[in-house]
């Protein structure tokens, strides 16, 4: 809500006439540190004397409100108030980092979980955070948990087994969304490098070999030698 944001008309609230007000020295107080609402003595309206943001004020509380006083003389009277403040969708689901690397090594079982890094959205209700979706994978599938504390927690399960031979990498893209409207969404690319596992045996190029000498050679005669190798 920005500065000068209309909230209501206390003249009319109270069934008080501008003369009165004004004659009788009408003034607003904040019951918080910061004054956050002024009184228009000419027109009777109650607007913002600063910009208010909800996130900065309440964080993630499920209802915000800011409470006020009206204090008029001759006689006096207090009256107090109090105004809500919706949340509205002016943020968009972020995580930590835009990319992010994840090493897996390739003997690992199918069925594995990895924990991923949730993401952040300081709105709340339909506005916050309400699902995650990853792109499309033959080796990894996206699981989403809800806490106790009702966060959404995403975890990539292996559903094949990797093999660093056939493929050293895999690059997927995590999508976090709200249920706003519009809908807002934030992305990171996540990479998953394969470790290496010894499930190769060294092997020859051919399983036996014959060498021929004959027996009149030169002495010190050098042979070759086949290396074996291994993936």
């Amino acid at each position: 809500m920005p500065k000068g944001s209309f909230v209501g008309d206390v003249a009319k609230d109270l069934a008080l006439d501008l003369t009165a007000l004004q004659d009788r020295g009408a003034r607003v107080f904040d019951t918080g540190r910061t004054q956050y609402f002024v009184l228009d003595l000419q027109t009777g309206h109650l607007s913002t004397k600063e910009r208010v943001d909800r996130e900065e004020i309440c964080a993630a509380v499920a209802k915000c409100v800011l409470n006020f006083e009206i204090l008029v003389k001759n006689p006096m009277n207090l009256y107090r108030g109090e105004v809500e403040i919706l949340d509205i969708n002016d943020n968009a689901p972020s995580f930590p980092e835009r990319n992010s690397v994840l090493e897996i090594i390739e003997y690992t079982a199918p069925g594995t979980r990895f924990p991923l890094e949730k993401a952040q959205d300081p709105d709340t209700g339909v506005n916050s955070l309400q699902n995650y979706e990853c792109s499309e994978s033959s080796y990894f599938t996206l699981d989403v948990k809800t806490g106790d504390d009702g966060v959404k927690y995403p975890d990539l399960i292996l559903v094949k087994s990797l093999d660093r031979e056939q493929q050293a990498a895999h690059d997927l893209i995590l999508t976090a969304t709200d249920s706003g409207s519009p809908v807002k969404s934030g992305s990171t690319t996540i990479r998953i490098i394969v470790l290496d596992g010894n499930d190769n045996a060294p092997e020859f190029t051919q399983p036996v070999y014959k060498v021929r000498i004959q027996l009149l050679g030169k002495p010190n005669l050098k042979l070759s030698v086949e290396y074996a190798s291994s993936r």
